[in-house]
This record gives C-alpha cells, sequence and structure tokens, in this order.
C-alpha cells in the first residue's frame, strides 16, 4: 500500500477515512463538533483543509448545511498528526504546522537544519509524523529523523534533536516512523528498513546519544530498497506493514533476531 486512512474514533476526536468527489479524505472534528474535511492529492499529500459549516450531535447524526464556511490553502502540507494535546500538527515542506480544530487557527513553525559543515541552512522538508509514548514528536524529513519535544500546550518547539548518515541511519530521506517505545523506533528510507535503539535515559541528556542501529535490506526478506511515504500501520496483534516500491513489508518485531555472528566473508 502506498497510503491509508486512519479510522477511529474517541470521546473527543474522530479522523475518519472516506473517498469524497473521486478524492481520498479525512474528516476530523472537535469538541464542539465542528466537521474539518482534509483533502488528499494524488501523491497521497495534503492539498486542502476545509472547515464545513454542519457539526455532529452527540446521536452522530449530521446538523445544519453541507456548505463550506472556512477554507485554508494547505499547499505544500504532507502529513496529519493528532496530538495528546488534542491539536493537530501538518507537515510541511519547510518545517511544520500547528492546526486547533477548536479555536480554528493555525500555526506555522519553519524547521531548518545545516546538513553538512560550512554550508547554509534550508527549509526542512517533513514527509511523515509519529506520536512517542513520552510525549515528543518523531519527525521524517528528507534531511534526517527528528525528535520533537512539545511545549506544554503542544503547540511550540521546545527541543529538537536529528540525525542522519553521520550518526549511523542508511540514508537521510526518512519515509515513514513505526515507534515501538519512546527509545525503539523503526524507520523505512531509500536504503531498505531500520531498527533505532536508543540507551535508557534517552531524552534526559542535554545531548541526545547516537542510536544503536540495526537495518534490513533485500538480503533479509525485504521486497525493495525504497519505500513509500508515511506507508506504515500496525495491526492487533502489533505486527508492523510498512509499503515498498514492490510491495507490502510485514513482521513482528518480538520475533526479529539479529544474526548472532556476522557471516563469513569470501573474496577471490
Amino acid at each position: 500500500f502506498e497510503a491509508y486512512a486512519n479510522v477511529g474514533r474517541d470521546a473527543s476526536y474522530a479522523n475518519i477515512g472516506l473517498v469524497y468527489d473521486g478524492q481520498t479524505n479525512e474528516l476530523i472534528y472537535s469538541h464542539a463538533g465542528d466537521v474539518w474535511r482534509v483533502v488528499l492529492d494524488g501523491d497521497q499529500q495534503i492539498e486542502s483543509v476545509t472547515r464545513l459549516d454542519w457539526a455532529i450531535d452527540s446521536d452522530g447524526r449530521q446538523t445544519g448545511d453541507a456548505s463550506v464556511d472556512t477554507t485554508v490553502d494547505a499547499s505544500g502540507q504532507t502529513s496529519l498528526l493528532r496530538l495528546a494535546s488534542g491539536r493537530y500538527l501538518l507537515g510541511l515542506r519547510s518545517g511544520v504546522r500547528w492546526l486547533d480544530v477548536d479555536a480554528a487557527r493555525f500555526k506555522d513553525h519553519r524547521l531548518t537544519r545545516q546538513t553538512r559543515a560550512g554550508s547554509a541552512a534550508t527549509s526542512v522538508e517533513v514527509i511523515t509524523s509519529a506520536n512517542s509514548p513520552d510525549g515528543a514528536v518523531w519527525l521524517g524529513t528528507r534531511q534526517g529523523l527528528a525528535r520533537l519535544e512539545l511545549g506544554e500546550a503542544g503547540q511550540s518547539v521546545q527541543r529538537i534533536d536529528w540525525w542522519d548518515e553521520r550518526n549511523g541511519l542508511p540514508d537521510a530521506t526518512v519515509y515513514a516512523v513505526a515507534v515501538e517505545s519512546a527509545r525503539d523506533v523503526w524507520i523505512s528510507t531509500n536504503q531498505g528498513l531500520s531498527q533505532l535503539t536508543w540507551p535508557a535515559g534517552f531524552g534526559e541528556q542535554e545531548i541526545s546519544p547516537d542510536p544503536s542501529v540495526t537495518d534490513f535490506r533485500v538480503v533479509d526478506g525485504l521486497p525493495a530498497y525504497e519505500f513509500n511515504s508515511r506507508a506504515v500501520d500496525q495491526d492487533e496483534q502489533g505486527r508492523w506493514y510498512f509499503g515498498s516500491i514492490e510491495g507490502i513489508a510485514w513482521f513482528d518485531p518480538q520475533n526479529i533476531q539479529p544474526h548472532a555472528m556476522p557471516p563469513d566473508v569470501i573474496t577471490k
């Protein structure tokens, strides 16, 4: 698969995947029942975010007319993530944007990064995002993997840490992030899948340590090296599914064991 719709509902918010007028959409609604429609384009990137002039009552029925009330140009937005605070985090080609659906308010935060010593800082293109159990947010970008510690209100960045090839990652382009725990994540890149594990106390040090990185390639059973943007999901048994350009790779992380010893290298 190349993308998926998150279908679920709790007492506060819901994301409902659907197809409307031939477009892939997600609907999200606020505590007051206001409904927002997120339209995805053919590349599964966000085309527009619209507040509709109707609401959902306590019995799940539509109230009011289905006319458009407010539309926000979302061009350049790549991902949508609901935070623990109830706000939504939208990935941009130049950073992140917070959406407060209760206040109908957006707030942008530009991210830049110097990828090489002596080079100018460039805008960070966010591809995907994922929540961490400790309240942080993981970002997969074209400039590496980032971990954001958010402010108490959930709409400011208190700290950001970066990892790329210089820290052991096989590739700087991170297409999807699967979070096993606060210090154990899986990522997909142009070089297969990688498991990243940080030592105990991770996130508490002034300078975050490099993770232990275990890479998995085609020789390990993957259908391809290159994976697709945001193509990841987990089933009820804890198995992860990653979408590549040649098909799906799925596995139970509890059953993944590294080789006890490296194989012999034979040269001619």
